[in-house]
């Protein structure tokens, strides 16, 4: 995770959801990457640019507003969630609002045989 602090980075292993920003050409990608052993869904993922000439944008995002996968993030997985311009930006600082799902069921095991 570039531009975290050395404590920011440690804190993030335990997060199951870690948001990381990459700048690319005159856009900054937005990709989830779900830590953990549980489905993550994003309810609103929050993108802050603050520009050369002064002021800041933020983006309020939804599911509608997501490149791949909707709200929902498998565990294990990396996914590309959003991209904008940063073409006079000079910094860019994302969030997320989630929860896990973490409630399971199980059968009892069917005798196939």
């Amino acid at each position: 995770m570039t531009g975290c602090t050395p404590c920011e980075e440690s804190f993030s292993v335990y997060s199951p959801l870690t948001i990381e920003l990459v700048h690319s050409g005159s856009d900054v990608l937005v990709y989830a990457k779900n830590n953990g052993r549980n489905i993550v869904i994003i309810k609103r993922l929050l993108l802050c640019r603050e520009w050369a000439g002064g002021g800041r944008t933020i983006n309020y995002l939804r599911e509608a507003d997501f490149i791949i996968g909707g709200e929902r993030v498998e565990q294990g997985s990396t996914q590309l969630k959003y991209k904008a311009s940063a073409a006079s930006a000079v910094s860019a600082r994302a969030q997320a609002e989630y929860y896990e799902v973490t409630g399971r069921s199980l059968s009892c095991e069917l005798d196939l045989s």
